[in-house]
């Protein structure tokens, strides 16, 4: 939390969104893509009603194609879906998923299993 975003970035002092996702698989030694619209076609998908903790999910952000990726953190309720990512203006934190921003820009979720 608090790391800065840095286009590209894949360390604790700066990030991007699917920076974050793949430097945190890398940690846990898997492979995965390092751009979020191959991450998204990587695991299989599974129901936004279906979400649990450590899924991924994406985004697209005034773009035609996927462009922005996250992980469930908590979920308080099914109201109450959280997630973290890296965010360009404020640096890797936790945002509602169902918030007005982040609603209407949700396009997948994906469940890494292996």
């Amino acid at each position: 939390m608090g790391t800065p975003y840095k286009f590209g970035g894949t360390d604790k002092s700066g990030m991007d969104c699917s920076g974050l996702i793949y430097t945190g698989f890398n940690e846990l030694g898997k492979q995965i893509p390092r751009v979020s619209y191959k991450q998204a076609d990587y695991f299989n998908e599974v129901s936004k009603n279906a979400l649990e903790i450590g899924d991924l999910v994406y985004f697209k952000v005034n773009s035609r194609r996927i462009n922005h990726t996250g992980v469930i953190s908590q979920i308080k309720s099914r109201d109450e879906i959280y997630f973290l990512h890296a965010s360009v203006s404020k640096g890797v934190r936790e945002d509602l998923l169902l918030d007005g921003y982040w609603k209407n820009k949700f396009v997948k979720a994906t469940r890494p299993i292996w």
